[in-house]
């Protein structure tokens, strides 16, 4: 299976809409999800088969650090 064959997909998640769209577009070849917070990125992480997650680390209601500290408890 090559790249082009295989669709990942990306969560993307930050509270500044425009880093969230600007890597959404930088990345449109890929499946993009989205969330402005830690806590909507990890309900879309336990929703859908996610390969990577780009995430800030200061956000509002659950951080980077807290999110990604649940993602490795899965």
């Amino acid at each position: 299976m090559t790249l082009k064959e295989t669709t990942y997909s990306i969560l993307i998640i930050d509270d500044e809409k425009n880093i969230r769209e600007g890597l959404k577009k930088a990345l449109s070849f890929y499946n993009i999800f989205t969330a402005e917070n830690g806590k909507d990125g990890y309900k879309i992480f336990l929703s859908e088969k996610i390969d990577l997650v780009i995430t800030d680390l200061r956000m509002p209601e659950t951080d980077g650090f807290e999110l990604l500290d649940k993602i490795l408890k899965e």
